[in-house]
């Protein structure tokens, strides 16, 4: 038996211009700058940005609460750094839904100053490739309210195939019932 806790999973990934690196307690500051400064325009697709890290105290903490699910292997969160400089730009997770069949969801958001210049599609890109040579990922998934247009731009611009539209999935933030747009991408894709 192999325990997940076993699993080599790396911590950093750099492109050409995004680092990927896990996120430390010293990135407090910058992490609660940038939710801050998009506070409102998170509002309909992360409602949990929101209303919470609202002080250090409680984004330090939760910085802390995603190292211990990184180490048990329970979801993965990295922070998306600009390689030149190093500013905080935003965050990708990814979690495994089965590590028996090997199927992991992304999450992913960018802070809104940081937008459409291409970051997130290369940190995307950068940790589905990961997942699929290094983890054996025989599944990503990629989910998103259909009015998210960049998120699912994403998922289109990188050959993830849409595999349906989940309709009045649930409530949105804005109290609009959301219709859940899925994506996926498997390794014969790829060929």
């Amino acid at each position: 038996m192999t325990y997940r806790t076993a699993l080599e999973v790396a911590d950093t990934f750099v492109g050409e211009r995004v680092l990927l690196r896990t996120l430390q307690t010293q990135d407090t500051e910058a992490l609660l700058a940038a939710i801050t400064e998009s506070r409102e325009h998170f509002y309909p697709w992360y409602p949990s940005l929101y209303r919470k890290y609202s002080d250090i105290a409680e984004t330090r903490d939760q910085i802390v609460r995603w190292q211990s699910r990184w180490l048990l292997r329970e979801a993965f969160m990295l922070g998306i750094f600009q390689r030149a400089g190093e500013n905080f730009l935003g965050c990708l997770g990814f979690m495994a839904t089965n590590w028996e069949s090997r199927s992991f969801d992304l999450t992913y958001w960018l802070r809104q100053s940081a937008e459409g210049n291409g970051y997130m599609t290369e940190a995307v890109q950068l940790i589905t490739d990961y997942l699929l040579a290094h983890l054996e990922a025989q599944r990503v998934e990629i989910r998103c309210d259909e009015r998210n247009h960049r998120s699912a731009a994403i998922a289109r611009k990188l050959s993830f195939r849409q595999e349906g539209c989940l309709r009045n999935a649930s409530m949105a933030a804005d109290g609009v019932l959301e219709n859940t747009l899925i994506f996926s991408r498997i390794p014969t894709d790829l060929h």
